[in-house]
């Protein structure tokens, strides 16, 4: 009868050792559940903001100057910079003072060598009206 009751108790021991494998079990993958959710609600939320970023500059009609800059801001007397621009949805554009002929383009390059300080300004003139203008200036030492 002893042995019995030891098999027994070794029974409703195995038993409750076995049950709280199947609990912690089931609460591992729960958790992990919803974590992964979680981590896929914010991996959606980056995605909606980054089409969102993406139509604000590229999905508009509106003309956009996506660049405009100087490899240098200052530079010596007879020295070369490069001028550097990207526009977006433009018909035509201007440079002033002219260095060479510009034209709509999402990223154009060029040398321009300055013999005092420059400021450059860029216009854009958009396909559907609207203009955008941006200005560098090289400082020439």
């Amino acid at each position: 009868m002893a042995q019995g009751l030891s098999a027994r108790r070794l029974l409703v021991i195995g038993l409750a050792l076995v049950l709280a494998a199947l609990v912690y079990t089931c609460l591992v993958l729960y958790l992990r559940s919803q974590e992964n959710r979680r981590l896929e609600q914010i991996e959606k939320a980056k995605q909606v903001e980054n089409d969102r970023r993406f139509l604000d500059l590229y999905g508009s009609e509106s003309v956009k100057i996506l660049d405009f800059y100087a490899s240098a801001a200052e530079i010596q007397r007879g020295t070369k910079a490069l001028l550097c621009y990207g526009v977006l949805s433009a018909k035509s554009v201007e440079l002033d003072p002219p260095v060479e002929p510009v034209h709509p383009a999402l990223s154009y390059c060029f040398n321009v060598t300055p013999a005092k300080t420059t400021k450059y300004t860029l216009t854009a003139d958009g396909k559907r009206g609207g203009k955008a203008t941006q200005s560098v200036t090289i400082i020439v030492r």
